[in-house]
């Protein structure tokens, strides 16, 4: 169903949540609703307890069960411990599906994971998620829904009772034994409470958490003793430092301090800009850059904030301090100075997120704000925002109180570059709607402001003032677009497994066709297996109760027990002779309705002859009038009754009855001939006794005589000589038919196995082939999201997962819902009275299978995790083996690798047993099934109701619909592991590199440049690593140039190999931007970029093969001559000719047949012999002794006379020389200049001169003349 911004909603979602669709913001306003009552247990003993000694004891007394819900604040931010505290002590307890109702939840609560995965936490509820646990949630791992609600919403939800909280958990940074709590006079101060307040009022039990317990009473109380059920004390409740930062610091990013500049001129040009306005903005470096700009118009211009409100920071309560706010009101506080000035000031006012922003009540302060300042990750051209989702369809962020203020606002302004790195934020439409465009009234970028145009009153405002550059939404998103290019949409929902089948859907279509060929010959051998035993075996080949050849007497005799028309009717069928004996032979151009009629008139005939000539080899003679053998016969009632009154007779005539012969038939013919030349003889009169003795048979007696119609045709067919030939005529005719379908089947199966096979080899192949190509292209970033370990894990072990469940799917997943329907299908039409069975067997199958894969599923989705973990623990140990053994930790390390591996034992053991399990169940039922079919299949087979040969193919199909299941299920237990690779195959191959290359038209001067320089320049350059939360590099600005050797410096950690790793676009600069000749290396391709650069890294790297393909790894270009003048620079010629096999001698994986110097020289030299125009050494020669290291550099001197040399170093010796020595500390250029000039003016420099040089040689007067090049 459609809501109010044209977003799809599913109408499953609407059902489960039983909540409508977005209508509106204005849709609830005035409507009165009931609020939920909540329960309590009341304290009125005088000695009552509430302290309990630890999370279980408190989880035990709530009465803690399965599908409970659970709640808890996000004041303590990434500095929380109180969430996983409790839901660990939860999983312990071995409760499942939990609801986790939190206010918001971030990475501090990645370790929550694994409890998502094992079904621990069915359902999430929050205001949005970041880390392991958003990516979880992307990723299909909770079972249950995950909602993301406001702040405002949650109060809401809460509050309307379409949230019922069974226990919250409160962590308080001060507490009393009674339970007052507060957010200050702790050693975790938060500053204020407001995201508990409605948990505290509406949970069935509310326990606070605290580190702190401060004597009775803790007043002012924000959550009072009234709401409180329980208190327990921990050793700490959260890391202070990750819960309130150090003092925001204003933005030095040349970009948002401009949108920050265009902000504050929106404020101040707009009709609500006056005395006692109200104001609200976020933690964002341009929205506190616009509070300190605009706090310079408040002075100017005599205006005061009326009021402050929501999430404070350092600069709000500056403004407060110097008397230009009146009043704050707190929900959260970001940073120390906030915490500190709640206490402070009394101007401070703790509200909770109700009073700020619930839409349920009867006003909250978001409706009373003149402006909110916002920042959003993208804004479409309807001015949606979206806060939650990233680029890529990942959740990463909280929409706290976004939509509620925008809402509420009479101005809201939205902060958002026009480009985050080099994804479009301007876009035609948002990944996920967070803010409705309604709420939203003023875009700002770094190239403009948008005023949406239901706000014309705003736009005039700000036309008149000429202040900012005006500019419609949507050439905002055309400008995006031109610079990087229209994003591909995010596709959600595809299984990696499906969209690979889908390339290949033709074959599968083949697949499919195959299958039911299959599938067509496997069910049909049943039915040729019961033709064989009742017709072939049985009736002697016999199909019809018509004679396919007759003797001219039998005729005559059938004929006599016909009616006038029947008897010319079966006459005329028998027309000619085929034998000077008298025998006819059934005319071959009878219809298949003529033969049809032919045989319903010649059944009754049949059996009355057969019975006559039984009765004639039994002695009892031919009755004169005939129809006395039919009259005779026993019905199954009278035959019981005679049974049971004398067994012994009974025994004595089964013993004595005689099969007629030939002769009998011949002689009851002769009979019948006699009596039709007897006088007073008239076909009327047989006919007549004939219904009379029908009359007296019961159906079941009747249905049991029919088979004397065939008996009749054998012993026509032996008085002619031909049953044994008829007999092996229609064996070999059906059993050549059998054979033949059983060739096709295998001819079949043979052919879906192969293209099956094919099919997955190919999906396997070009899952490889685009893992290896995404991972190709990450930058660090993405590798050190992933991990090595994992990502060997997906491409190797994880696709050979995907490989099979292909397989799997095309050969038994489509195979066996075709067998299973097949059979039934047969087994109803078939009309034995034995369905039940099948429905009682399906039953059983059915159960047998949910319940194993209620209790193996959920271990299938760990087993993936915890191989990846084994994998990450053995390559460690692995490759620190040196070290292990140096430090005498085998011990541990063993300990270590035990464990994980235990861990996934323990899981692989519980999913191997579910499966063993699984086979004995069902050959029990196999088992009892085939019991039930003989048993009562038996009991049909005396009453005549069934033939053997029915029976035998009642109990084939029904193996075949077991058999169907039970592919099912063993196919259900192996596609949840399977599923798990797959996602986390998706996840590599869907995950976008930070680093891409340009789009054309930027690209085009890098591409038409033919010759480059090589000058490298640094402008401005700041970066912050993802996720960090400070800058790594800040405000760097240098040139290298072509001829000269610039070296880098620094103390270890201050940022020397990342600003290396910016110049090949390792990393991309958070801002500024670094050029080479004068081109930005953003707009260069990659290939382009990286073929000036020669890099040599930290750790030499070399790749198994031959020296000299090491060595010519830069490209074809390189010559041998060319290689061998590199390793002779690089020092490494001597080592190389003395090895037997010289430059073809052979390099193991990673290098590890040669010494660390020699990696690295191989390093070295494998750049030089690319002759690039920038050469890139990031500490390459730390490993190298200092004389190798003094003739190498003075080699590398001589050849790369004109070409930029960057050199990162450790070593003061290796940086002596350099045309230009950079110095670095804590991510800041403190030097720059040569030796000399350092020593003389950079104490940081000096400090490592020292520490490294002796008196001797810091005397020196000539250590930068260049006496070591002459």
């Amino acid at each position: 169903m459609l809501n109010a911004v044209g977003r799809e909603i599913p109408e499953e979602i609407l059902e489960r949540t039983g909540k409508e669709v977005f209508q509106g913001n204005n849709y609830k306003d005035g409507k009165a609703f009931q609020k939920a009552s909540p329960k309590v247990t009341p304290v009125m003993r005088n000695d009552h307890d509430k302290m309990v000694k630890d999370i279980h004891e408190a989880l035990v007394k709530c009465n803690a069960h399965d599908g409970m819900t659970v709640s808890f604040h996000h004041h303590f931010r990434e500095g929380d411990l109180v969430v996983c505290m409790v839901m660990e002590e939860i999983h312990k307890m071995g409760i499942k599906n939990v609801t986790l109702s939190a206010s918001s939840l971030g990475k501090a609560h990645d370790a929550l994971v694994p409890m998502i995965e094992d079904g621990t936490i069915l359902n999430i509820e929050s205001s949005g998620v970041r880390g392991k646990i958003g990516d979880a949630i992307s990723h299909g791992k909770l079972k249950g829904l995950a909602t993301m609600r406001s702040h405002g919403g949650r109060v809401r939800a809460i509050e309307t009772g379409e949230t019922h909280v069974d226990i919250a958990f409160i962590g308080a940074p001060s507490c009393d034994e009674y339970g007052n709590c507060s957010g200050m006079g702790g050693k975790t101060n938060c500053g204020v409470l407001s995201y508990a307040y409605v948990d505290a009022e509406m949970a069935d039990y509310v326990v606070a958490v605290t580190d702190c317990l401060v004597a009775y009473p803790n007043y002012p109380a924000e959550i009072n003793q009234t709401k409180v059920d329980y208190v327990c004390v921990v050793d700490q409740i959260g890391i202070p430092e990750k819960i309130a930062t150090g003092a925001a610091k204003p933005t030095t990013d040349q970009r948002k301090i401009l949108m920050a500049e265009y902000c504050t001129q929106v404020v101040a040009n707009t009709p609500y800009f006056k005395d006692g306005f109200s104001y609200q903005t976020g933690v964002g470096g341009a929205s506190i850059a616009s509070t300190i700009s605009l706090s310079k118009i408040m002075e100017e211009k005599n205006i005061h904030m009326g009021l402050g409100v929501g999430g404070l920071t350092k600069p709000m309560c500056e403004l407060l301090d110097r008397g230009l706010a009146r009043k704050l009101v707190d929900t959260q506080d970001f940073d120390l100075d906030a915490v500190n000035n709640v206490a402070s000031n009394p101007n401070h006012f703790p509200i909770s997120a109700g009073e700020y922003a619930s839409p349920m009540n009867k006003g909250a302060f978001v409706n009373k704000l003149d402006y909110v300042i916002l920042a959003s990750l993208e804004v479409d051209t309807h001015f949606n925002c979206n806060v939650v989702v990233g680029s890529d369809g990942i959740i990463t962020g909280a929409q706290g109180g976004h939509p509620d203020t925008a809402q509420g606002a009479k101005c809201t302004i939205v902060i958002a570059p026009l480009l985050q790195g080099r994804i479009p934020a301007i876009c035609t439409d948002v990944t996920t709607v967070t803010t409705p465009g309604e709420s939203v009234d003023i875009v700002v970028t770094d190239y403009g402001v948008a005023v949406n145009p239901r706000r014309p009153d705003l736009l005039e405002a700000l036309k008149a003032a000429d202040c900012v550059p005006l500019k419609t939404i949507e050439e905002l998103r055309d400008i995006a677009y031109s610079i990087v290019g229209e994003p591909e949409k995010v596709q959600f929902g595809d299984r990696i497994v499906v969209k690979q089948l889908a390339r290949h859907w033709a074959v599968c279509l083949v697949v499919f066709a195959l299958l039911f060929v299959q599938a067509y010959c496997d069910l049909s051998l049943p039915d040729y297996t019961s033709k064989i035993v009742d017709t072939g075996i049985q009736q002697g080949g016999i199909e019809s109760p018509l004679p396919q050849t007759l003797r001219s007497s039998t005729r005559d005799a059938l004929s006599l027990l016909m009616s006038e028309e029947d008897a010319e009717t079966f006459r005329n069928a028998y027309g000619y002779y085929i034998q000077d004996d008298g025998v006819l032979k059934l005319r071959a151009d009878l219809t298949a309705e003529e033969r049809a009629s032919l045989e319903e008139i010649v059944t009754m005939p049949d059996i009355v002859l057969y019975m006559a000539a039984s009765q004639a080899a039994n002695g009892t003679g031919m009755p004169a009038q005939g129809m006395a053998p039919l009259s005779e016969y026993p019905s199954a009632s009278s035959e019981a009754a005679e049974s049971a009154a004398s067994s012994e007779n009974t025994e004595d005539t089964a013993a004595e009855t005689i099969a007629p012969t030939a002769a009998d038939l011949d002689a009851v013919c002769a009979q019948f001939a006699a009596m039709a030349q007897m006088p007073g003889f008239s076909r009327e009169m047989i006919q007549q006794q004939l219904a009379s003795a029908m009359a007296q048979i019961d159906e079941t007696t009747l249905s049991s005589m029919a088979s004397q119609a065939t008996l009749l045709v054998s012993l026509e067919y032996e008085a002619q000589g031909v049953a044994h030939d008829v007999q092996m005529q229609y064996l070999f005719r059906v059993g050549g038919q059998m054979l033949g379908l059983t060739l096709l089947m295998v001819v079949v199966a043979i052919l879906v196995g192969l293209i099956a096979s094919r099919v997955s080899a190919a999906i396997g192949r070009d899952l490889r082939r685009q893992t290896f190509s995404s991972v190709i292209h990450f930058s660090n970033a993405e590798i050190e999201n992933f991990s090595t370990a994992s990502l060997i894990t997906r491409t190797t072990n994880d696709i050979q997962q995907v490989q099979f469940v292909c397989v799997i799917l095309l050969r038994m997943v489509a195979y066996a819902p075709i067998l299973g329907i097949g059979g039934v299908l047969h087994v109803v039409q078939g009309n034995t009275g034995l369905a039940w069975i099948i429905v009682l067997d399906v039953a059983l199958l059915l159960c047998l299978i949910v319940f194993l894969m209620n209790i193996a599923m959920p271990k299938f989705k760990i087993m993936q995790t915890l191989v990846d973990k084994l994998n990450l623990v053995s390559r460690e140990i692995l490759t620190g083996v040196m070290p292990v053994r140096a430090f005498s930790r085998e011990t541990f390390e063993e300990e270590r690798f035990d464990k994980a591996s235990k861990e996934l034992m323990g899981t692989q053991l519980f999913t191997n047993r579910a499966m063993v399990a699984m086979m004995p169940f069902m050959t029990l039922i196999m088992n009892g099934t085939s019991l039930l079919i003989v048993w009562f299949g038996g009991k049909a087979m005396d009453a005549g109701n069934m033939q053997v040969g029915e029976m035998i193919a009642f109990i084939t199909y029904t193996m075949q619909i077991v058999m169907s299941f039970l592919m099912l299920a063993m196919v259900a237990v192996m596609l949840p592991r399977a599923g798990v690779a797959a996602d986390r195959i998706d996840e590599v191959c869907r995950t976008t590199a930070s680093i891409h290359d340009p789009d054309e038209a930027a690209a085009q001067p890098a591409r038409e440049r033919s010759h480059w320089n090589g000058v490298v320049r640094f402008e401005d350059v700041s970066f912050r690593f993802p996720g960090a939360d400070s800058d790594a590099l800040e405000h760097i600005s240098f040139t290298a140039e072509p001829g000269q050797t610039t070296a880098i410096i620094g103390s270890t950690g201050c940022g020397k190999s990342t600003l290396l790793n910016l110049i090949p676009r390792f990393y991309d600069v958070t801002s500024g931007k670094v050029t080479v000749d004068g081109i930005d290396v953003r707009d260069m391709p990659q290939e382009t970029l990286h073929s000036l650069l020669g890099y040599v890294p930290q750790k030499g790297i070399l790749f198994s093969g031959s020296i000299a393909s090491n060595l010519k790894f830069g490209g074809e270009q390189i010559t041998d001559a060319d290689m061998k003048k590199a390793a002779a620079i690089a020092q490494a010629a001597e080592f190389i000719d003395a090895k037997p096999e010289g430059y073809d001698s052979p390099i193991a994986q990673g290098g590890s047949n040669v010494s660390g110097g020699q990696k690295q020289r191989l390093s070295i030299a494998r750049a030089i012999a690319k002759a690039p125009r920038i050469y890139l050494f990031d500490d390459s020669f730390s490993a190298l002794d200092y004389k190798t290291d003094v003739t190498l550099r003075r080699a590398l001197k001589a050849e790369t006379g004109d070409a930029t040399v960057i050199i990162v170093a450790q070593r003061i010796s290796t940086v002596l020389h350099a045309n230009q020595i950079l110095v670095l500390d804590e991510g800041r250029l403190v030097g720059r200049g040569t030796h000399a000039q350092l020593m003389a003016s950079c104490p940081e420099y000096q400090e490592i001169a020292r520490s490294q040089l002796s008196q001797k040689e810091l005397d020196l007067k000539d250590l930068n003349t260049g006496k070591e090049e002459k």
